[in-house]
Formats: structure tokens, C-alpha cells, sequence
């Protein structure tokens, strides 16, 4: 796997991550950390086995109805699927905090 799948594959996870976040019904959810609840369930969601799966049980766990991502992107992610799966895993803390940084360059930029 090369440098630059890896890079591509973070960014667009990344970014689907982050979309999921800003989707989150918050006012219905009732809890102390935003961010802790969002990592928890993160891992909690990672034992599917493609990336397709996890984006369904990630919103239910979420509490999210309904979230239009990327089509594209999820295809990619899904074609890298075993990059993809192994990062959420391994690396959940990580892809946690480069989505949240994304989800505050956005409110910076609105």
C-alpha cells in the first residue's frame, strides 16, 4: 500500500467522519463529553466486516435517521476496504480527532 492510498483513504475517512459528527442529533442525546461519545462509538462499531456496513451501524449507534455522504468517497473507502477497516481499529483515536478538526475548520469557516 502506498503513501499516498493511505493519505487519500485517511482524508476521505476523515471527512465521512466528520459529517456523521455534525449530523448527530445532539439535543436528544444527553451526555457529559460530545467527543468521547462520538470515539466510543467509533470503536463500537468497527467489528463489521466492509466499510458500507459500518457506515450504517456508526448512524444507528449515532442516532441518525438519515445522512447524505459522499457517494463516491464511500466507494473508494469500501475499494480500500482492509486500509480503511484497519485504521478505524487501530488508529480510532486518530481518525476521532482528524475528524473533529475538521468538523472546527468548518465552523471556522462558516
Amino acid at each position: 500500500m502506498d503513501n499516498e492510498t493511505i493519505i487519500q483513504v485517511e482524508e476521505k475517512l476523515a471527512t465521512i467522519l466528520a459529517q456523521i459528527y455534525t449530523h448527530i442529533p445532539w439535543s436528544n442525546i444527553k451526555v457529559n463529553n460530545a467527543h468521547k461519545f462520538f470515539l466510543d462509538r467509533i470503536r463500537a462499531s468497527s467489528n463489521t466486516q466492509t466499510f458500507k456496513q459500518y457506515i450504517d451501524v456508526l448512524c444507528i449507534k449515532c442516532n441518525i435517521e438519515m445522512i447524505k455522504l459522499n457517494i463516491e468517497d464511500i466507494n473508494y473507502l469500501n475499494e480500500n476496504n482492509p486500509l480503511t477497516m484497519k485504521l478505524l481499529r487501530t488508529e480510532t483515536l486518530y481518525m476521532c480527532n482528524y475528524a473533529l478538526e475538521i468538523v472546527q475548520n468548518n465552523k471556522k469557516g462558516e
